[in-house]
This record gives C-alpha cells, structure tokens and sequence, in this order.
C-alpha cells in the first residue's frame, strides 16, 4: 500500500476506509481498506465477513488491558508492564492546538506521561 501526502484541503472521504476482511473461521485478514470494500462485491464474498468502524468502538483501557496480556504471553518474563509505552497517534492535518489537546486529555486519563516525548 502506497501512502500519498495530502494537504488538510483535500483531506476527507478520500481517505482509506477503515474496513477489514477475515474469512469465515479465520483470524486472517484477508484484506484491508479500499480492497477489503472491493472484495464484498465479488462472488466468493460469501465467505468473508467485513469489520468497519473497530476503532470508534475500542474501550482504550480494556484494548491496553488486552495488549499487555497479550504481549505477556509471547515476551519472556524480564520485560514488565513499565517496559512498554503507550503510542498515541492523530491525523497529520490536526492542528497544534488540536493535538495538544488530545496529549493533555492522554496524560489525564493516563495514558501517557507527561515525560513521554510528543
């Protein structure tokens, strides 16, 4: 996937979707964006199932909760929870003030510390 730099004027629908296809009893994504959209049109969409919207329903404690277990799992036992850092990431065209805003509401709920680079 090739990603081009827009500037904020023409940012908007044209940005990729936030779609994902998995075949039916399968943890695989079979494709993602614009491809996962084309694909449910195709005959063999029948076996797909299309995910949309994931990130407006993630509880951002329970998706931190469920990381640090998963990562547990796979990671010898020397790298604690204080090991790993949160990365909080928005869009590029958001603006400064808009940014520090979402920094601050971080460290508030935190989810990063106030020591953390930006």
């Amino acid at each position: 996937m090739c990603v081009l730099p827009r500037s904020a004027a023409t940012m908007g629908a044209d940005r990729v979707p936030t779609l994902s296809t998995y075949r039916k009893e399968s943890e695989h994504i079979e494709h993602w964006g614009y491809r996962a959209r084309e694909a449910m049109w195709r005959p063999s969409a029948k076996d797909n199932v299309m995910l949309h919207n994931v990130k407006t329903h993630l509880d951002d404690r329970e998706m931190h909760a469920y990381v640090l277990t998963a990562l547990e799992k796979g990671i010898p036992s020397k790298f604690g929870p204080s090991y790993f850092k949160d990365s909080l990431t928005v869009p590029g065209h958001w603006s400064a003030r808009a940014k520090d805003t979402m920094r601050d509401a971080a460290i508030r709920a935190g989810l990063v510390q106030s020591t953390d680079p930006p």
